[in-house]
């Protein structure tokens, strides 16, 4: 992880939403590429990348540096894909 990305992170976990926004700009699109991958269609995608990072916008000031921000951003994505999933899944079932 570079300076730069710390900074921001710490930036970020202090309040500067334009530190957040600047951290999204650096990863936004390997992660709608990856919400796509997982999707499999733009809109779905589309709802997965911004709850993603809503996600990762309520929790920063947990992150503890011991992995990259992208790993963490990896496994937001990845889990809330998971519970988005179920949740299809759980209202299907119901019909």
């Amino acid at each position: 992880m570079t300076d730069k990305i710390k900074q921001l992170i710490i930036d970020a976990q202090n309040g500067d939403s334009y530190s957040f926004h600047q951290l999204v700009a650096l990863h936004d699109e390997k992660i709608m590429v990856l919400a796509y991958q997982l999707m499999k269609n733009k809109q779905d995608a589309e709802d997965l990348y911004q709850e993603a990072f809503v996600k990762a916008y309520k929790n920063i000031r947990f992150f503890r540096f011991e992995s990259s921000f992208y790993t963490c951003l990896y496994r937001i994505t990845v889990n809330t894909e998971l519970n988005m999933k179920r949740k299809m899944s759980h209202m299907h079932t119901q019909e």
